[in-house]
């Protein structure tokens, strides 16, 4: 409960970090990930004291949180800290920045700064929703140096229409401690498109077709993974559910590497 509590004062990059999204490459390049906290290299550590604090003051939302570990077989106890502050903007819109410091493994000594702006308008076009998120990450790393990270998200959460478009590019140095990051030197380029159709006094309760794509480059523009898929979704108005959804994927995989427990995953296209 102590990492889950007030949670929401801690996110940031609006919908390029969505929660409820499937595609787990939204999680990439979070800047705090909480789940890192008593880890170290996978093995669990103890933490000895850590404190939070979370609320508002002077118009600012504040989420701020520190704890020191345990030692480890390779390590002493390390202090990770993060702070997290919005302000509001315009009539629905926030602007924050987010600061980490501190390497769970004891390696290196590791900080992040960030800036995030999230556009919000609920009255865009006849009342339609429209949201544009947008963020800048700087990391710093005794080991690594220093690299970047940044996004642009567009959401047009609507009926019958609805869109999302995102774009984020992640570099090959950058590497917060206490974040989330499964892929680096990349350029990710993401989209949806839906129509929704409701109806009434009817067996058919909603009928949805849409697409999704996914794009994922080098910074030299070369074609490392693709997702392309089409969906129909049929609901009934007792809740029964029919969902189809054809996908296309590639990745190219450009040298031999291993999982966990020595599983070898070859190199090619895929």
């Amino acid at each position: 409960m102590f990492f889950l509590q007030d949670v929401a004062a801690f996110e940031f990059g609006g919908r390029n970090f969505a929660r409820n999204s499937q595609d787990k490459s939204s999680n990439n390049a979070r800047p705090f990930f909480s789940r890192n906290i008593g880890l170290a290299s996978g093995t669990p550590v103890s933490l000895r004291v850590g404190d939070k604090l979370s609320g508002q003051y002077g118009g600012f939302d504040i989420g701020a949180l520190s704890v020191f570990t345990d030692n480890t077989p390779t390590s002493d106890g390390q202090l990770l800290s993060v702070v997290r502050v919005t302000h509001p903007i315009l009539a629905e819109s926030k602007f924050g920045f987010i600061y980490t410091n501190g390497d769970p493994t004891g390696q290196t000594s590791n900080t992040v700064a960030g800036v995030d702006f999230q556009y919000f308008n609920s009255d865009f076009i006849d009342g339609k929703i429209f949201q544009a998120d947008t963020y800048y990450l700087r990391s710093h790393s005794s080991t690594k140096g220093n690299d970047d990270a940044a996004a642009l998200a567009l959401n047009f959460p609507n009926d019958p229409w609805s869109g999302d478009l995102v774009f984020k590019q992640t570099g090959a140095n950058s590497r917060p401690r206490s974040a989330f990051v499964n892929r680096t030197d990349i350029r990710q380029y993401q989209g949806t498109g839906a129509h929704l159709t409701r109806y009434r006094n009817m067996f058919l309760n909603q009928l949805e077709f849409g697409t999704d794509y996914l794009f994922i480059t080098d910074f030299q523009n070369r074609l490392e993974s693709r997702q392309n898929d089409v969906y129909v979704r049929a609901l009934s108005t007792v809740g029964d559910e029919v969902y189809f959804r054809p996908i296309n994927s590639y990745e190219n995989v450009p040298a031999l590497f291993t999982l966990p427990h020595n599983v070898p995953i070859g190199g090619g296209k895929i």
